[in-house]
């Protein structure tokens, strides 16, 4: 379902599935190869930030 999943081990993808809350997938992302994206971000915007980043990596 992730687009990016190519960059993405298998065990990174599992961790960012069983994420308990938004931001426990928050900091699950931000230390994988696209952390640079996430980090210190503001959990009320995240899904758009996502979206966005998604949107650029296609």
């Amino acid at each position: 379902m992730i687009p990016i999943s190519f960059n993405l081990s298998q065990d990174e993808l599992k961790s960012m599935a069983t994420a308990e809350n938004t931001e426990d997938f928050i900091n699950k992302i931000s230390i994988c190869s696209y952390g640079q994206y996430f980090r210190n971000i503001d959990k009320e915007i995240f899904p758009y930030v996502i979206e966005r980043t998604c949107e650029k990596s296609s």
